[in-house]
């Protein structure tokens, strides 16, 4: 009993082993292997030459946050006037020449407007319906 168990014990590997190679080799018969499509090392291209070095980009980041700081100090000089909009608006009134901003006249009056519209309406005739 011992005898057969050590059998055992050597033989299922070997079957379960050899079982998988025939599935392998049947597999590589049908069909391709995968990795015979990856690219060759030849093929890769070349690294780029012209990378910045490590203390050009941080003098870049230095120049960019200092032109950040100068653009904030402008921004922070601008007046905000928001404590008194109708003085603003009435400076900025002020500035408008009156003959360019007046209404245009076009010389009818609101009247004369509504009997043309008047007029216009008894002539028209609704479009023909469809029988």
């Amino acid at each position: 009993m011992i005898k057969r168990s050590k059998i055992h014990a050597l033989l299922l590997p070997c079957a379960v082993i050899g079982a998988f190679a025939a599935s392998v080799s049947a597999q590589e018969a049908s069909s391709p292997r995968a990795y015979d499509s990856f690219p060759k090392w030849s093929e890769f291209p070349p690294p780029p030459q012209d990378v910045p070095t490590p203390e050009q980009i941080r003098q870049q980041v230095v120049a960019l946050k200092a032109r950040s700081d100068q653009l904030q100090k402008t921004a922070d000089a601008l007046p905000w006037e928001l404590k008194a909009p109708e003085a603003m608006a009435k400076a900025a009134n002020a500035r408008i020449d009156p003959v360019l901003g007046a209404p245009i006249k076009n010389g009818a009056d609101s009247a004369a407007i509504e009997s043309l519209a008047a007029r216009l309406r008894a002539r028209a005739e609704p479009p023909p319906v469809a029988k």
